[in-house]
């Protein structure tokens, strides 16, 4: 069974159509889905922002399913200027930092590098299908990382060209259990774009606290049209993510094959 792991609703819903993917299980963030593609097991995680949420539920999943590989899929923000909203993603490496106060240090975590056969795979598939594609460092950062200066020491630091908060977290657990993990982000920001402290209403399974919300917004009147950006750039990321899915789970299929 491949477990396929993302933090937000709009990330879950990119493939939970195509898996037929049925409710098995929910909790405070945690949401499970259950269903088959082509034939191949699927449980599909939605895990929740950041890394408690990432890791408990990750954890949970893994206590009660046969889960013999992990898909982590999602959205990223770009730290370099080379890469545009909606660009996929292969992560080759992972590195993790608390957050600005990071910045410009180097992070205190080890880097954790992703399984090469794993990763050639999804690289042919993909060419094979004319799907565009990069590969790169990817680093997870415990606190959302808004503004551009930081982003762009932190891919000096880090040596990084994306950020999210869950994939190095996901990567820990999938190499304590010694299970073959791919990390596949869409880009929805670029480095130059500023985001508003989605922290400050947003709850751990990313759904809008509305009081918080209007309130912030009523008083950040100007965020309002970065916010507008960034759904644009959202969906945008999530068909890209839709697009390469059943590529991405073939790869996965077929990497497992091959492995001993």
């Amino acid at each position: 069974m491949i477990a396929c792991v993302g933090a937000l609703t709009q990330e879950i819903a990119v493939a939970r159509s195509l898996i037929n993917g049925q409710p098995v299980d929910a909790g405070p963030a945690r949401r499970i889905y259950r269903g088959n593609y082509d034939g191949i097991p699927i449980l599909m995680i939605q895990t929740g922002v950041g890394r408690a949420p990432a890791q408990a539920s990750l954890q949970f999943a893994l206590g009660r399913y046969p889960i013999s590989a992990i898909l982590s899929f999602g959205l990223g923000g770009a730290l370099q200027d080379a890469f545009a909203v909606g660009d996929l993603f292969l992560v080759s490496s992972l590195s993790a930092c608390e957050g600005p106060d990071d910045v410009p240090d180097r992070p205190s975590y080890p880097v954790l590098p992703v399984e090469r056969a794993l990763l050639a795979q999804a690289w042919r598939i993909l060419d094979a299908a004319g799907i565009p594609h990069t590969c790169g460092g990817l680093t997870s950062s415990q606190k959302l990382i808004a503004d551009p200066r930081d982003k762009r020491a932190l891919a000096q630091s880090a040596s990084a060209c994306l950020i999210d908060m869950e994939s190095y977290w996901i990567a820990e657990i999938a190499a304590a259990r010694r299970l073959p993990a791919l990390f596949v982000r869409a880009v929805s920001d670029g480095v130059e774009d500023r985001l508003p402290p989605f922290g400050d209403f947003l709850s751990p399974d990313g759904r809008w606290m509305i009081l918080r919300a209007l309130s912030y917004f009523m008083t950040h009147p100007s965020d309002v049209k970065s916010l507008k950006r960034l759904s644009r750039n959202s969906r945008k990321a999530c068909a890209s993510l839709s697009g390469a899915f059943p590529h991405l789970i073939a790869a996965m299929a077929d990497a497992r094959k091959a492995m001993p």
